[in-house]
């Protein structure tokens, strides 16, 4: 969710000092974790959540405006 809230947040942002669009999106991989048969607990689903990134670094100042534009 807060992903969205970031990537809505970049098309407001009129006047980068760097380029916002080079942002790698996020990959998400669902697996299924199984434990031995002697094991005392249970398969479990889990969901593998590889964060985005920007290939460029950002100013403390462009942070700041992004935070704005996502609370917005």
């Amino acid at each position: 969710m807060l992903e969205q809230l970031l990537l809505s947040a970049i098309e407001k942002f009129e006047f980068p000092r760097v380029d916002l669009t080079d942002y790698d999106i996020t990959e998400v991989e669902d697996v299924k974790i199984y434990n031995g048969a002697e094991s005392n607990y249970k398969d479990v689903e889990a969901t593998i959540y590889e964060s985005g990134h920007f290939n460029n670094k950002l100013t403390h100042e462009e942070i700041n405006v992004l935070a704005v534009y996502m609370i917005v």
